[in-house]
């Protein structure tokens, strides 16, 4: 299986207000932040050679604009496609597009010498069909846990809050 390690090309998230979820069924502890983050990586696979459904693809996708503390941090994890692509359609006999996993994970590095957590996603592809291709992929990822860039995160929520609805201003 062929990995590559990815960034999204468009990224947002919300901050929740203060500690709003329960626990249920376990002891893990609920962290004070819980952000949903929502993403989409553009241009993941280049068409496929071959027309083999058992050929996969796993896409590592770090999101290092929100940095945890390492103590713990649970997080669970969507995708769903965005942009599929036939360049040969007249001649594939049998096309299909799968999404075959999604794992929420993370990864801990060193930063100005404090270890902090990222959140990193194993999403699993596979296509059939002569020159088809996956063009994009979308993801969402609801975490829990300490942000140690809180500061950071509540500034950029902040100047984001200005920007004019685009529905509204045309009166949809």
């Amino acid at each position: 299986m062929q990995t590559k390690l990815v960034r999204p090309s468009s990224l947002e998230f919300v901050l929740l207000p203060g500690n709003t979820l329960t626990a249920l069924g376990d002891d893990r502890p609920l962290g004070p932040h819980t952000v949903i983050i929502s993403g989409f990586i553009k241009e993941v696979i280049e068409a496929f050679a071959v027309d083999d459904w058992n050929k996969k693809v796993s896409y590592i996708v770090d999101i290092r604009d929100l940095a945890w503390e390492p103590k713990f941090l649970q997080a669970s994890s969507m995708s769903s496609w965005g942009e599929i692509s036939s360049q040969d359609s007249d001649e594939v006999d049998h096309s299909r597009w799968g999404i075959r996993g999604v794992k929420s994970g993370h990864h801990d590095i060193a930063v100005s010498g404090q270890v902090v957590r990222f959140i990193r996603l194993r999403i699993e592809l596979c296509v059939q069909g002569d020159m088809n291709s996956w063009r994009g992929i979308g993801f969402q990822t609801i975490a829990n846990g300490t942000l140690s860039n809180i500061h950071d995160v509540v500034n950029r929520v902040n100047a984001t809050e200005d920007i004019p609805d685009p529905i509204q201003k045309h009166g949809r």
